[in-house]
């Protein structure tokens, strides 16, 4: 906040969204912002790999258990 203040004082942040801030910050406020419709898909299969390694076979063996 202090930065985009500092970077652009007549900006008005009480009338940004916490995204289109944080696109001001990054220097990507011109370019359109297109999500990337498999991240859940691919976070997911990450979160998944993260739990196998952990817990082994327990993960496996019982996976209701790690649904709940």
């Amino acid at each position: 906040m202090r930065h985009l203040r500092e970077a652009n004082p007549d900006i008005a942040l009480d009338e940004l969204t916490w995204r289109e801030a944080l696109r001001q910050f990054q220097g990507k406020e011109g370019v359109e912002f297109v999500p990337d419709p498999e991240w859940r898909n691919k976070r997911t299969a990450a979160v998944a790999q993260t739990l196998s390694d952990t817990f082994g076979g327990e993960f496996k063996r019982k996976p209701e258990v790690f649904w709940l």
